[in-house]
């Protein structure tokens, strides 16, 4: 018997072997039973495969909204811990989408996402102004009641959230989005500029100057922090981290490890690894130290705003320290 009637058949999804066997002429030998069955428990296996990458996939979802065509709100749900989520079912959306108000509980927007003795004003050591771009994304009102309970000196752009997103695109990797977000640096004289993405967790990062930190040269920053008080540590990079990154991180004290791209990829390998800091030049940045494990953009400028606070030199000074490199865009 060729192979091509058995493909064929496979083409169009037969379910059960029967179906495959019914191509082999009765006269066929016990041989090709056996092919059969092998062919039967191979796609068997194909669509297990199949079933898990859909799984996969709806891990995470993000919902939208809509009011007739207008979308009123956006949501990201993610069910399960960092790097091992559970895949969300289609009962779990229904529950979320067929039950309004949307409204998220008070219990969940009040929970401490900084340590009670660092989430007061007089915490931040040196301050200055300081510029967030949440490009009407998920980010902003969470950032804004964030840094202004940490006493920054802020000035928020953009931070109600909308859909529509009137303003620009919330995407922190392309230049573009970071026109008013340097304007307003500049014209205020301030010292940092914090863009979100839409659902929270890349960000981007000016200097005073107006100039992007990649996500490559932030974790620079804090590596060489980090490394002070845990040496030796495990920093996670990817691929297209500079050779700048894996450098200055073995020049702390530290292990440089490039991994592959991926959020869920690299969660994982931060709890297989002990890792206290991974991160991609996208603005993915993933700590473990002080928090959980996985990407949170507001946390990320929060904890650079603490970095700054506690050293005499100003983010331009470290950006100017480093080697310069050219790269292609995100």
């Amino acid at each position: 018997m060729s192979a091509t009637p058995q493909l064929a058949v496979l083409r169009r999804g037969a379910s059960r072997g029967a179906a495959i066997a019914s191509a082999v002429p009765r006269r066929e030998s016990r041989q090709h039973s056996c092919q059969c069955r092998a062919a039967a428990s191979q796609r068997s296996r194909a669509q297990q495969l199949a079933a898990k990458r859909v799984q996969v996939n709806i891990a995470a979802a993000v919902l939208t909204v809509f009011d007739g065509d207008e979308p009123v709100m956006s949501m990201k749900a993610v069910t399960g811990r960092p790097g091992n989520e559970t895949p969300m079912l289609v009962s779990q959306i229904n529950s979320i989408v067929l039950n309004p108000p949307w409204n998220v509980p008070s219990s969940i927007a009040t929970k401490e996402l900084w340590p009670k003795e660092r989430a007061n004003p007089g915490y931040l050591r040196r301050n200055g102004f300081r510029v967030i771009d949440a490009g009407n994304g998920a980010s902003g009102p969470i950032a804004e009641a964030l840094y202004t309970r940490l006493g920054v000196e802020l000035i928020p752009l953009y931070c109600d959230p909308d859909g529509r997103f009137p303003n620009h695109h919330p995407d922190p990797t392309v230049e573009a989005n970071l026109v008013d977000l340097r304007a307003a640096i500049l014209s205020n004289r301030a010292d940092l500029g914090v863009a979100f993405d839409g659902d929270g967790d890349r960000v981007g990062i000016l200097d005073r100057e107006g100039r992007v930190i990649w996500g490559d040269q932030l974790m620079i920053f804090f590596a060489r922090a980090l490394l002070k008080e845990r040496p030796g540590a495990r920093i996670i990079g990817e691929v297209k981290c500079s050779q700048t990154f894996y450098d200055a991180i073995r020049d702390a004290g530290g292990i440089g490890e490039m991994w592959r791209v991926g959020h869920s990829l690299i969660k994982a390998r931060m709890r297989e690894t002990g890792a206290p800091l991974a991160g991609e030049v996208s603005g993915h940045i993933f700590f473990a130290d002080r928090f959980f494990g996985f990407d949170d953009a507001a946390y990320v400028g929060a904890r650079l705003i603490e970095l700054m606070s506690r050293s005499p030199d100003d983010l331009s000074d470290w950006l100017d320290a480093l080697p310069q490199q050219f790269a292609t865009p995100e």
